[in-house]
């Protein structure tokens, strides 16, 4: 018996998520204000910011004094009563998830301002953003919580059913 064997080729295809980010500000006479995060990519993901505030010489480098939040500068914490927490990272979560194309979170902050500035010096607050996949699923587990969860000294994360995070401080 002679047997012929054939298939057509079959494609897989699929569109991976993208999870860029941009830092949505406003500023006003040297004021930091209304800072968000905007979800640019293409599915939900979750937020988290780092705020770095230092002091700047004339050519740009970062001095070794380090400004001190309420004696060297002000700061208006809105989004830490409105779905922003601060883990024990250092890091502002923002505990829901962000729509894509263009979603936004809340303000995390709605003024920073310097009150003193040392001689030569001029405040910089620079705001470092990172977005990941909300949906993303390693075996069980999120990604987020692989990712952003238990670091030693650092924030545990979880994620609720309804998809809240959760951070430990």
């Amino acid at each position: 018996a002679y047997l012929v064997d054939s298939s057509d080729v079959v494609k897989n295809t699929f569109t991976a998520g993208e999870v860029p980010n941009e830092v949505v500000e406003e500023i006003e006479n040297n004021v930091k204000n209304n800072v968000a995060i905007a979800n640019t990519g293409t599915v939900d993901a979750y937020a988290r910011a780092a705020v770095v505030v230092n002091w700047l010489d004339a050519d740009g480098n970062v001095s070794s004094k380090k400004p001190a939040e309420g004696a060297d500068y002000s700061m208006n914490w809105r989004g830490l009563s409105d779905g922003w927490v601060k883990g024990a990272d250092g890091y502002y979560y923002y505990t829901q998830p962000v729509a894509p194309n263009n979603g936004v979170t809340s303000v995390l902050f709605t003024g920073c301002a310097p009150l003193a500035s040392p001689e030569g010096l001029k405040l910089s607050v620079e705001i470092m953003a990172q977005t990941i996949q909300a949906d993303g699923m390693d075996g069980s587990t999120p990604v987020v919580v692989e990712v952003w969860g238990p670091k030693e000294n650092g924030s545990v994360v979880s994620v609720a059913d309804n998809g809240t995070l959760t951070i430990q401080q």
